[in-house]
């Protein structure tokens, strides 16, 4: 006796589906959706390949001080630039911008004691962990910086941060509120 067909819906399908409906809320997306099954992992993370890596953008802290009062960016921006062709489990994002003090931020890395780098994730900010945090500086002419990280990972590290800050908030909200009632009346 043969078993039963798969119930399995293809990685293409669950594509398509998360494309269409446009899920707004990534942490759910990528927290919730993702662990169901193999095709819709595969299929939330090429979602976020074609949709959000491009809405990505890593913000290095120069420690740099602006030349005048004005002039505030001292930061440097990173944009989503392509998949490791070699491990496409990373991420390379690359800066033009040159700023005092970047060679050295990118060589000490991401700091838990002093945060030097922000994710930003469409409009949302976090400096959460980059994992495999490599940078390449191009000598060239151009003084191209690359850096690349594990992108699940980050996704990941990203994301539960995000519900748990979220998790605590609520819980904080529901603690005080009925204080903050009870003192206005």
């Amino acid at each position: 006796m043969s078993p039963p067909p798969s119930q399995d819906i293809p990685v293409d399908i669950f594509y398509e589906i998360l494309l269409r409906c446009g899920v707004q809320d990534l942490c759910f997306l990528w927290l919730n959706c993702r662990p169901v099954s193999r095709n819709c992992k595969d299929a939330v993370e090429r979602v976020f390949v074609t949709k959000h890596l491009k809405k990505t953008w890593i913000r290095v802290d120069t420690g740099a001080k602006s030349r005048t009062e004005d002039q505030h960016d001292t930061d440097v921006e990173f944009q989503f630039y392509r998949l490791d062709p070699t491990d496409s489990t990373r991420a390379i994002f690359e800066s033009y911008k040159y700023e005092d003090g970047i060679e050295e931020a990118l060589r000490t890395g991401p700091s838990l004691e002093r945060p030097n780098m922000v994710i930003q994730i469409r409009h949302e900010l976090n400096d959460t962990a980059l994992p495999d945090f490599r940078y390449h500086s191009d000598s060239d002419l151009d003084l191209k910086f690359e850096v690349s990280f594990d992108w699940k990972g980050m996704y990941c590290h990203f994301f539960r941060e995000q519900k748990e800050v979220q998790k605590r908030l609520d819980a904080e909200r529901v603690c005080v509120f009925p204080v903050v009632v009870l003192v206005i009346k």
